[in-house]
């Protein structure tokens, strides 16, 4: 392609036509209180022999207070579904222990969809366990969902997250970082399969509704 340049003399640079995600779903830790407090004994012990970093770490407190029998949030999943929030967490090893991590290109109105893995599944079963609104980001750190909007998804729905995102190499890994990216076009199909879950049971009328708003909106996504 030939260069081009400008009535001032410079080089045009093309313009990409790739778009960055402006959706991300998030790797969490197993949580056995409905991920709305400090987990047990058992669902830590799980998570520890995991190697989950956060757990292992000896500046982590839930061990203690698990034995003591205190209520808190030591992590990011104990409190996931009663402030609504998530963040990529931080360097934990090496010489950039501290360090925070950040997800750049998020934006309000958009969704963060939540992932895990109980105790009897491999990681080619990771499934949703529940999606944020996004009402803020913080500081490119901090995505803060609508406690109104966002939905929590119910232990008797099972939607896999791998049927919606394929490695480079086609492998279902997990390997690195807490978050992924995904396009409108991903949330969309998951938003719509969510609601076909949901329409197989009865109740659950706020989340249905909270489901038919975002179709909505990621409709006209696409189509604007």
């Amino acid at each position: 392609m030939p260069i081009e340049f400008d009535a001032n003399g410079r080089i045009v640079v093309p313009k990409s036509t790739y778009i960055d995600p402006e959706n991300v779903v998030f790797k969490c830790n197993w949580n056995d209180c409905g991920w709305k407090g400090i987990c047990s004994k058992t669902a830590r012990e799980y998570n520890v022999s995991k190697r989950r970093e956060w757990c292992c770490h000896p500046k982590n407190p839930c061990s203690k207070m698990i034995e003591n029998g205190e209520k808190g949030f030591p992590c990011l999943e104990s409190e996931l579904f009663v402030n609504f929030k998530m963040d990529p967490g931080a360097n934990l090893k090496d010489e950039t222990v501290g360090e925070e991590r950040h997800i750049y290109g998020i934006s309000p109105g958009k969704v963060a969809f939540l992932t895990t893995l109980s105790p009897e599944y491999t990681e080619k079963d990771r499934y949703f366990i529940g999606l944020l609104d996004i009402e803020k980001v913080h500081e490119d750190r901090y995505i803060i969902g609508n406690k109104e909007t966002s939905v929590v998804i119910p232990p008797k729905i099972k939607i896999l997250f791998w049927n919606y995102f394929k490695n480079k190499d086609e492998s279902k890994k997990w390997s690195s970082g807490l978050f992924r990216k995904i396009g409108n076009e991903t949330v969309l199909k998951i938003l719509i399969d969510l609601k076909l879950e949901f329409n197989a049971l009865s109740g659950y009328e706020k989340e249905k509704q909270n489901l038919d708003m975002l179709i909505k909106r990621y409709n006209e996504y696409i189509t604007d």
